[in-house]
């Protein structure tokens, strides 16, 4: 493609001040570079060989040498500058030498005129993180700015994401190299004009109407996601934050033996965690609609995979294992089962989150969607709130939450092999993955039993009738912790799909598929939206009580009791017999919780004489069981 094919007319970019000074510094220095007034003789190429990178030249109109530098911005910037979106990252791409020297010629040029140079961090070529070519980093005029040689000509083996590359490159051999057309744009600040090499970026981006916008690849996209798997996931990241539609070569791509088995044979797992979790926080993240397109797309079971080969034991979706292998039939409706679930979480959390204040009796202070691990170290006085990211890890592995597998005669959930060595997250998640699902379905039943109402007469289901028990919901609460409010939701979720899921089983027996009308699909509709709002209510009803009963923090209370003082005063033995009668204690100042108000020692008192008279029930059925023997 010739350059005047490549640039865009009509379209323009708004530069901010800082970008209009950072632009005119770098003009600056390429041409005193092209004078020959700074250089960057004796720069290594600190992340390579330690040799410079030779300077082209190129022929003058008399046919003289000259050297000449184009200065562009690669990429995002360019992307979101279009967008109208904030970008505070500017990537400088090269086309004569390093990054690293061209970061010098900047610090030299700033020195002539007089301004302190600006600190040069050089990141070495890293290829298994995606970065293929050093990159120099520095800040100009109070902005961070990264440069880079321009890329392109690499050449993939069957076993690796990692090219081998070469420097002698074009802006489009540049352009063709990267993930997707949006991103392949360029802004020259040679000549301050927009240039796409692809011929495609700019319709893919700003298409009207916002339908007709496209994220696709500027090479073939089975070819490309062959080469660097990874790109799958990131086309799933961009489609979603920028509600963009996938083009079909993707899709068509995505569904092929050949891109899964790339995936899981070259990404390190460590990158697909990292990825996911940018599909789950950060700017524009939009979780829920990721999740579903990565099940939509046939990558979830590569995602959040678990070794074909490993016995299970347990439950999935109506069918039982013992230690026996998981068929991919089987966990392809998981996981189908868990992008419903997601779904579902979607259409409650709004109503969820709103609601928290005005449930909130008037003392409490409404709390603020936080992580769990932010929360512990805030103040401590503040209600627990939603952990938005760790709601939707769970909910989605939710189905999968009654399958263990053993290794070395350890059982081990399912649920934590995938969070820990699928995606490598942290222990905090894995911890928070197994508090949650080993406690959620109590938190379900309680709901089930006490709060949620059932209407429908085609269920076998009844209307709620057991009261709500303080102790067994505070010692539910004692294992979550800040959890509560996370679990309680995904425990909302998975009521509401348990009782849709026999919604449309009673409707199976009652009318074959064949003979479904639109008047019995709209009935069925109907009733699954009112059980949605059933549990959901529900939920909202039980967060009210949980704080009117100041069981919000029940896991902070300190014992009357310590261990020294149950010893003493029940004549107990050391060992296990202790926790025993602590956790009575607990369950003791759950069920009396004025005793929390009254005075220290009578609160005491009571305790200590209820644990007594339960320790001789104990010595006389111990009597009565050695007279018998």
């Amino acid at each position: 493609m010739r350059v005047e094919d490549a640039i865009v007319k009509g379209i323009s970019i708004t530069l901010t001040s800082e970008e209009n000074e950072l632009f005119a510094t770098l003009r600056e220095v390429g041409r005193a570079y092209e004078k020959g007034i700074i250089d960057y003789a004796s720069v290594p190429d600190v992340g390579g060989s330690g040799k410079c990178m030779e300077g082209k030249v190129r022929k003058g109109a008399s046919g003289s040498e000259e050297r000449q530098v184009e200065i562009r911005v690669a990429g995002g910037w360019v992307r979101d500058k279009l967008l109208g979106l904030l970008s505070d990252d500017v990537d400088i791409a090269v086309d004569i030498m390093s990054g690293h020297e061209f970061a010098v010629l900047v610090q030299r040029y700033l020195a002539l005129q007089g301004v302190q140079p600006a600190k040069i961090s050089v990141i070495a070529a890293n290829p298994s993180q995606s970065k293929h070519l050093e990159t120099a980093t520095m800040k100009i005029h109070g902005l961070e700015c990264d440069m880079v040689h321009l890329r392109g000509g690499e050449v993939y083996s069957d076993t690796s994401r990692i090219p081998t590359l070469k420097t002698d490159v074009t802006p489009l051999d540049d352009a063709l190299r990267r993930d997707f057309t949006i991103n392949a744009l360029f802004y020259s600040v040679t000549h301050a004009r927009l240039e796409d090499w692809t011929g495609r970026g700019i319709r893919h981006l700003l298409a009207t109407p916002k339908e007709s916008r496209r994220l696709t690849t500027p090479l073939h996209a089975l070819t490309t996601f062959k080469d660097d798997p990874l790109r799958i996931l990131r086309a799933v990241r961009f489609a979603v934050r920028f509600d963009i539609q996938l083009h079909h070569d993707i899709h068509h791509a995505a569904a092929t033996q050949e891109v899964t088995d790339s995936l899981m044979r070259k990404v390190s797992r460590e990158r697909v965690g990292k990825e996911l979790d940018g599909m789950l926080q950060g700017k524009a993240a939009r979780p829920a609609a990721a999740l579903c397109l990565l099940v939509h797309l046939g990558l979830a079971d590569s995602v959040f995979s678990f070794h074909a080969a490993l016995p299970v034991t347990g439950h999935l979706e109506g069918s039982t294992y013992a230690n026996a292998r998981l068929p991919l039939q089987h966990r392809i409706i998981g996981w189908h089962e868990a992008r419903l679930m997601v779904q579902c979480s979607l259409q409650m959390l709004p109503t969820f989150e709103t609601s928290f204040a005005q449930l909130l009796p008037p003392t409490s202070t409404s709390p603020q969607p936080t992580s769990s691990k932010k929360q512990k170290k805030s103040n401590q006085s503040q209600p627990s709130s939603l952990d938005q990211r760790m709601m939707y890890i769970a909910t989605f592995l939710y189905p999968f939450r009654n399958l263990s597998h053993n290794v070395k005669g350890k059982t081990s959930s399912i649920t934590s092999y995938i969070v820990r060595e699928s995606l490598k997250f942290k222990n905090n998640d894995v911890h928070d993955v197994n508090t949650i699902m080993n406690n959620v379905d109590a938190l379900r039943d309680v709901l089930s039993k006490s709060y949620i109402q059932s209407t429908t007469p085609r269920t076998s289901l009844t209307s709620s009738s057991v009261p709500f028990c303080r102790m067994e919901v505070g010692l539910i609460l004692r294992n979550l912790k800040e959890l509560w409010v996370t679990a309680l939701l995904i425990a909302a979720v998975a009521e509401t799909r348990s009782i849709q899921k026999e919604i449309a089983a009673v409707e199976t027996q009652q009318q074959p598929q064949s003979q479904e009308t639109i008047s019995t699909l709209l009935t069925v509709q109907n009733e699954q939206d009112h059980s949605m709002t059933s549990c959901l209510e529900g939920a909202l009803q039980f967060y009210h009580d949980i704080h009117s009963q100041s069981l919000d923090g029940c896991w902070k209370l300190r014992p009357l009791l310590d261990g020294r003082a149950l010893i003493q005063s029940l004549d107990l033995p050391r060992g296990p017999i202790v926790g025993k009668y602590m956790q009575e204690q607990v369950r003791w100042m759950l069920l009396h919780p004025s005793s929390t108000s009254n005075t220290v020692e009578s609160s005491k008192y009571d305790c200590e004489s209820y644990l007594k008279g339960l320790r001789q029930r104990e010595l006389v059925e111990e009597n009565e069981r050695t007279i018998s023997a």
